[in-house]
């Protein structure tokens, strides 16, 4: 699990912009539909992040929210992976139910909803996602948890009780969409945000990350977002004898 409590680096104005844009938009549009538009970052610090707004359609019934600009720059990569750089870029998705946003006239998703902390929260959280290896000199990858701020963490707003996240490959996704490879040969990765309970990220802890996605996929959740959910660990419980 990571909970980046270490020194974060000072603010860096972005170099490079929008490197592979064009080549994610291509490359997404070919499975998940004509782009409804893009919500542009105004100040960005090491890189610039957008999101990219797929809404629902024919055939996938939920909105779709990408990170662009996260893979502008290398990750720090572990030494122990080679070739380091198949692992070295990312972009993150978070999935979203056709009910979540009412589209407007254009297709975009009204500021006034965006306003609303309720719906807000995925896009706040991803962005924070994205730009957290950039920060801290770090890496994150398949199968990572990370956990809200707080202490104990805190649930990221009031129509959820999740309080962290695990990074999948996004299992709704055609097969081999979920790595791009660039015109330069660079290979950009896309994870699935799949937000989590605290005991959940507790289970992942104490016994493995397979044992949580046992769990979960038991319990049949997937990357779709569903924000009252239960957790899917199964409680003890203890009959007293009298």
């Amino acid at each position: 699990m990571y909970d980046y409590t270490g020194a974060r680096t000072e603010f860096r104005g972005p170099t490079d912009v929008a490197v592979y844009l064009e080549e994610i938009e291509r490359s997404l549009g070919e499975f998940l539909g004509e782009q409804a538009g893009v919500f542009h970052e105004i100040i960005s610090d090491k890189v610039h992040l957008d999101i990219l707004v797929f809404p629902p359609n024919e055939v996938r019934n939920n909105w779709t929210l990408v990170t662009s600009g996260m893979s502008d720059l290398p990750m720090n990569v572990p030494g122990n992976l080679h070739p380091r750089e198949d692992f070295e870029r990312a972009e993150l998705i978070f999935t979203l139910p056709a009910s979540w946003f009412a589209a407007g006239e254009s297709g975009m998703i009204p500021e006034s909803q965006l306003a609303d902390p309720n719906k807000y929260w995925p896009i706040r959280l991803m962005k924070s996602l994205a730009r957290m290896p950039h920060d801290y000199g770090s890496w994150i990858w398949s199968s990572h948890t990370v956990a809200s701020q707080g202490t104990p963490p805190e649930p990221y707003a009031q129509n959820t009780k999740m309080s962290g996240v695990i990074l999948l490959r996004p299992p709704s996704w055609p097969d081999k969409k979920d790595i791009l490879r660039a015109a330069d040969g660079t290979k950009v990765n896309f994870f699935a945000v799949v937000p989590l309970h605290a005991d959940e990220m507790t289970l992942k802890l104490n016994k493995g990350v397979e044992a949580l996605i046992i769990a979960l996929d038991t319990a049949g959740v997937s990357d779709v977002l569903d924000a009252g959910r239960p957790s899917v660990v199964k409680k003890k419980r203890y009959l007293g004898l009298f």
